[in-house]
């Protein structure tokens, strides 16, 4: 009975220790043709949270929207204490999209920041988001718009978010046949702050050791494509290496748009 005993108590605390974490790295450039970043990252070990937002809008609007979501979701996990981390990523999201959604409302000439009335006035603000929470060996992926979740795992690249965009839902077979013009492609279909309401699509995942998850805005995945993207990621290279040669790739490939990455490594 000892020997059973004291074999049970070594496995169960050799595997306590021995407990996988995520590890993250995250990245954001504001490319080669914009004259602004509105693009907003968050790499939080001790939170276990993992965050890109790609605001929308134009002038100040969009890196406003961006770092409002990113703010109020990290300060609802923050302030969180044995919750679901599913519901929690969908309570901060609300959140975050009220604090957008009123922010672009405002018709006064109490604004926030530099956020002039002028500018409110001009557009609706709003983000896409794509949120990663961790909690043990579940991974809750959550997002509005365009920005993507992969994950690399034994080399071999997953996308693991569809856009909320008119050319991916172009795909499905219950849409007309006829190309979409080029004007719209790029349009998304959801995101926050654009209505009093959002909804977030969340996926869970059980992760294995090893796994590297990817998070980005569409000024990666517009300029390389998720070939060229699992070759950098299988590179025998730090993380902090591969963030960085995505971005250099993207800019090398024009740039056209704000870049933002988030690695992150569960082992």
């Amino acid at each position: 009975m000892l020997p059973t005993l004291w074999s049970r108590i070594k496995q169960s605390f050799f595997k306590s220790s021995a407990q996988a974490r995520p590890h993250g790295v995250g990245l954001t450039d504001i490319g080669k043709k914009r004259s602004r970043n509105e693009d907003a990252i968050l790499v939080s070990d001790d939170l276990q949270l993992y965050l890109v937002a790609d605001g929308i809008g134009g002038r100040a609007n969009g890196d406003i929207a961006s770092k409002l979501a990113i703010e109020s979701i990290a300060n609802r996990f923050s302030a969180a204490h044995n919750k679901d981390a599913a519901s929690l990523i969908e309570d901060a999201a609300d959140e975050a999209n009220r604090r957008i959604y009123t922010q672009s409302q405002i018709k006064n000439t109490q604004v926030e920041d530099t956020l002039t009335l002028e500018e409110t006035r001009r557009k609706p603000m709003g983000t896409t988001l794509v949120a990663l929470a961790i909690d043990g060996e579940k991974a809750i992926i959550a997002h509005a718009g365009d920005s993507r979740a992969y994950r690399l795992r034994k080399h071999h690249l997953e996308r693991l978010t569809r856009d909320h965009s008119l050319a991916e839902f172009k795909t499905d077979d219950s849409m007309p046949s006829a190309p979409l013009n080029p004007r719209f492609k790029n349009v998304i279909t959801r995101a926050l702050g654009i209505e009093s309401e959002v909804e977030m699509e969340i996926r869970r995942e059980i992760l294995n050791q090893g796994d590297l998850l990817l998070l980005c805005s569409d000024g990666l995945t517009h300029m390389v494509s998720d070939q060229e993207i699992e070759t950098i990621l299988t590179k025998n290279k730090t993380e902090a290496s591969r963030c960085q040669d995505l971005v250099d790739t993207a800019n090398h490939y024009g740039g056209k748009d704000n870049i933002s990455c988030v690695l992150v490594r569960y082992e």
